[in-house]
């Protein structure tokens, strides 16, 4: 007889990685690597921050219920994460999925910012997901969620990659950069390792190319690569500040912030939000991300206030963390949506049900 925790399985369905397990572990049994951030197939079927696939979300569940986890869904709950403004449409097609074809007995979705901030301890907070293609702002206070105040913005790592790459190529020296076989993760592993962004509280100095020991090992991983740097990893990581650059025509994360937070959430909320930023996502790492906000913001708004912004090193597994938590001790046996509720309700039981 399986015990309760045994008896869930949690999903946190990422664009670049998708991480399942059992609640009351530490961190997910498994992490699989989403096909869907092949470029091509990224670019040409999935819109940024939703899934459309359906034969391949498909597929990778298929792949983990049976082969990963070998578990028999029809004794089984599941929790599924899913991004903030997803079309209501795409949980009824899951719904469909997980109950008709996998026969699960119970399901409930997520939001993957509201297990973040669940993940890191808190029930109060802005929570800022820096992904693999878009920035989601979700601000939640006690627990509620104020979705006039929800703000996305369509860049992510994987653009600033690209960013990267595309001041690589306007240095003259660069121009054969494209014909490198594994270019792709050098590019990503150089971003991740010296991409940064400038403020008046961030020491940059150990960041400049010229100054960079491990610079050499990361040519020695790809010893293939020829690379001209000048000073592209201090400017790839503008785009998130100033879309603009990129193609863009939408207001940074900074603005975004501030408008989330100072004019649409209510006001009794701010300053409790202001205090409680949450970074989490890829590009959270960015180095001086942190200091960078906490110089632009209070340029934006009342300078009276108090900004903590929290960017944990370890936060890769924090929504799959806050949906163990969500699924084993906060749902109630009613919150699920229960396999006949759906036979019985149809798709409607899906949208009054999760969060």
């Amino acid at each position: 007889m399986l015990n309760e925790e045994n008896n869930i399985i949690v999903i946190d369905d990422g664009k670049y990685q998708i991480r399942a397990g059992f609640p009351g572990n530490l961190t997910p049994n498994f992490t699989i690597e989403s096909e869907s951030t092949i470029p091509q197939k990224f670019s040409n079927l999935i819109p940024k921050g939703i899934f459309q696939d359906w034969d391949y979300i498909e597929q990778t569940w298929t792949e983990i219920f049976k082969n990963k986890m070998q578990i028999d869904p029809q004794t089984h709950k599941i929790l599924v994460s899913e991004s903030p403004l997803e079309p209501i449409q795409n949980r009824f097609v899951k719904a469909e999925i997980l109950f008709e074809k996998f026969q699960f007995q119970k399901a409930f979705f997520a939001i993957q910012n509201v297990l973040a901030l669940y993940g890191s301890g808190k029930t109060t907070g802005v929570s800022v997901n820096l992904g693999f293609d878009t920035i989601s702002i979700v601000p939640i206070f006690d627990e509620k969620i104020f979705p006039n105040s929800i703000k996305r913005l369509e860049i992510g790592g994987w653009d600033i990659d690209q960013y990267l790459f595309q001041l690589l190529m306007e240095n003259s020296q660069n121009k054969n950069l494209a014909q490198q076989k594994s270019l792709s993760a050098f590019i990503r592993k150089a971003k991740e390792k010296f991409a940064f962004l400038e403020s008046n509280n961030f020491d940059s100095s150990n960041f400049l190319l010229g100054n960079i020991t491990k610079k050499q090992a990361l040519f020695q991983e790809h010893p293939e690569i020829r690379i001209d740097w000048n000073d592209e990893n201090s400017k790839c990581a503008e785009i998130l500040f100033n879309p603009q650059l990129y193609g863009i025509n939408n207001f940074g994360i900074q603005k975004l912030l501030h408008i989330s937070i100072d004019k649409k959430s209510p006001l009794l909320s701010r300053k409790k939000l202001f205090e409680n930023i949450l970074l989490f996502g890829g590009s959270s790492q960015i180095h001086g991300l942190k200091e960078r906000l906490s110089q632009e913001l209070p340029l934006l708004t009342s300078k009276s206030l108090t900004f903590n912004i929290d960017a944990q090193k370890s936060n890769e597994n924090l929504v799959w963390i806050g949906g163990s938590f969500v699924a084993s001790k906060v749902l109630r046996s009613t919150d699920w949506i229960d396999k006949s509720e759906y036979s019985e309700y149809g798709e409607s039981i899906c949208y009054k049900k999760c969060f």
